[in-house]
C-alpha cells in the first residue's frame, strides 16, 4: 500500500512538472536596460613603419655573390605567428613613383631585384641585379612596412594587401573608427 501511494505521488509529481514546464503564457514587457559592462581591451592596431634606407647602408653579401643586403630593427613585429608582415618599397624606375609590394624587379634601376624576410623585430632586404653584375643601390630607398594583426584580415578578408594603396585606405579607415568610439 505504501508502495503504490508513493508511485501515485511520484507519478503526479512528474505530470504536474511536465504540465507547467509546457505552459506557455504571453510575453511580459520587456524590462530594463541593464547598466554597461567594463570597456574591453582594444583590439590589435595596425602599425605602420617608414623608413629610409641609404645607399650607402647597404652591405655586400658574403654568403651570396652579386647581394647586397641591409637589416632594420622594426620593434612592431613581435608575434609572427597572429601579425602579418607587408613591405612596400617606392619605385623610382616608374613613371609614378608608387609603393610597390615586395619582391619586386626594376626598382630602383633596370634588372634590380628587392626581397625581404623578417623575424620577430627585424626585416632583412636583399638587393641584387639578375644579369649577375654586383650592383650596390645608387639612391636611398623609401620603404613603408605594415604589420597588421591576422584577427584584423580575417575581419576584412576582401582587402587586397598587396595593393598599398588598399591597405592604407583599410588603416585610415581602422584609425577613423577608432577615433569615433
Amino acid at each position: 500500500m505504501k508502495l503504490s501511494r508513493l508511485i501515485i505521488a511520484v507519478s503526479i509529481t512528474i505530470l504536474s512538472a511536465i504540465t507547467l514546464v509546457s505552459c506557455e503564457g504571453p510575453a511580459g514587457a520587456a524590462g530594463a536596460q541593464g547598466i554597461s559592462g567594463p570597456t574591453g581591451a582594444p583590439g590589435p592596431q595596425p602599425v605602420i613603419g617608414n623608413y629610409t634606407i641609404s645607399d650607402t647602408a647597404w652591405v655586400l653579401s658574403s654568403s651570396v655573390s652579386n647581394q647586397y643586403y641591409y637589416q632594420l630593427t622594426d620593434t612592431a613585429i613581435t608575434d609572427l605567428s597572429k601579425d602579418m608582415i607587408n613591405v612596400f618599397a617606392q619605385g623610382t624606375t616608374s613613371p609614378t613613383a608608387d609603393y610597390y609590394p615586395l619582391p619586386v624587379t626594376n626598382i630602383l634601376a633596370a634588372n634590380d631585384n628587392l626581397t625581404y624576410s623578417y623575424n620577430q623585430g627585424t626585416i632583412t632586404f636583399y638587393y641584387s641585379n639578375s644579369a649577375g653584375a654586383v650592383v650596390q643601390p645608387t639612391t636611398p630607398l623609401q620603404v613603408k612596412i605594415n604589420v597588421i594583426a591576422k584577427a584584423i584580415v580575417q575581419q576584412h578578408p576582401n582587402v587586397n594587401y598587396k595593393d598599398y594603396h588598399a591597405v592604407m585606405a583599410l588603416l585610415t579607415e581602422l584609425k577613423a573608427a577608432k577615433a569615433s568610439h
